[in-house]
This record gives C-alpha cells, sequence and structure tokens, in this order.
C-alpha cells in the first residue's frame, strides 16, 4: 500500500498507511500493534488524539527517542528501563538482544508475567517482563512467527512479475497456517515436531 492521492508529502509512508487504515476506528480507544518500520513518536502521538491506543517496537535510533535509552548501560537478561511523556513510555528490554518498544497502552509501573526462556544447557529461566513488552509480544507475536516460519523455507523463485510473487506467498501461508493448526491441535506424536518435518509429510 503506497501513499495516497492527496497525502501530504511531509507524512511519511508508514504513518500515512496505518493513518488510512485506522479512520474506522478514531475515538473507539482501540488498541492497534505494528512493527518497527510504522513505528514513530509522532504516530503514536496522532492515534492518541485520536483516542487510538498503540503499540510498536522501534528502531532506538529512531528520531525523538530518549537519548539515554540510545546509548545502554550494562544490563542482564530480564533488566528493563522505561521513560515516560505523559501517556507515551518508551521501554528497552533485555532478552537475548536489547528489545525497544513505544507504547501509549500501558503502565510504566506494571509488570506482566514473567518470560520463561531456554539456556543452552537446557535448562529453564524466568525473567521480568514490563507491561508494554508483553503486550507486543501478545498481540503481535503471530506476524513475528509468521515471518520466522516463512523465512526458513522459501517456495517459488524470484521473480518479476508480481503475481508470482503473491501466487508463491500465498502458497507458503497456506503451509504454514496448516502447520500451526497442526501442531495445535496436538496430533503430532514427536514431541519437537518441526516445521520440516510437516514439509516433508
Amino acid at each position: 500500500m503506497g501513499r495516497a492521492r492527496g497525502q501530504r508529502q511531509s507524512i511519511p509512508l508508514g504513518q500515512g498507511v496505518v493513518e488510512r487504515l485506522t479512520e474506522s476506528l478514531v475515538g473507539k480507544n482501540f488498541h492497534v500493534f505494528y512493527d518497527s518500520f510504522f513505528t514513530s513518536i509522532t504516530l503514536a502521538k496522532v492515534l492518541l488524539a485520536k483516542k487510538i491506543f498503540s503499540c510498536g517496537t522501534i528502531v532506538r535510533n529512531r528520531k525523538g527517542f530518549p537519548t539515554d535509552l540510545k546509548s545502554l548501560p550494562t544490563l542482564n537478561k530480564g533488566d528493563f528501563l522505561i521513560r515516560q511523556d505523559g501517556k507515551l513510555t518508551a521501554t528497552v528490554w533485555m532478552d537475548t538482544r536489547p528489545v525497544a518498544v513505544l507504547a501509549t497502552n500501558s503502565s510504566p509501573l506494571q509488570e506482566s508475567t514473567p518470560a520463561s526462556r531456554r539456556l543452552k544447557d537446557g535448562s529453564t529461566v524466568v525473567i521480568r517482563r514490563p507491561e508494554s513488552i508483553a503486550n507486543y509480544q501478545n498481540y503481535f507475536r503471530g506476524v513475528d512467527i509468521f515471518d520466522q516460519l516463512r523465512s526458513n523455507y522459501s517456495i517459488g523463485r524470484q521473480s518479476r512479475k508480481w503475481w508470482k510473487y503473491l501466487l508463491y506467498f500465498l502458497i507458503n501461508l497456506a503451509v504454514i497456517d496448516s502447520f500451526i493448526i497442526f501442531k495445535e491441535s496436538g496430533q503430532s506424536r514427536k514431541k519437537r515436531y518441526s516445521q520440516l518435518d510437516f514439509r516433508l509429510a
């Protein structure tokens, strides 16, 4: 989806896309989630003014992001730093690597249920998790999982024809959705049934 006719050139493309897609949500206190391509402080404030709450990952060098969160001190897994401007919060949380989130739908004082992580030796460790991170992971993680699964096994070949790209994308989408449904149904007899196992079967 590109820039709409009549859209001001001063509005970034990503912001314009989100504003158009959320026109029907204005004033209804909905929560929207998006990834770092769309996330900006300007967009979060524009949506908040329309009574639309938002949450998205953000690149830490993005304009307006708190300066002291761009160059981090040494953080252990589960540590996090939060800065607040009104209802807008900027959070950096240490997982395997730093994860930055910009949100208007979470409290800087609220922690969510901890996250569990498997270590190389097979043991599991429980780490703290701020509310904004948990919200993002709970409501946007499906897209992340799909992108990760799709990147592992590509279908088709490179083509300049858009319909071929779309066809291959839809085939891959069907395979991945089938794999997820199969896993959720509990039909797999193997404890660690991978996407590769499913595709080969």
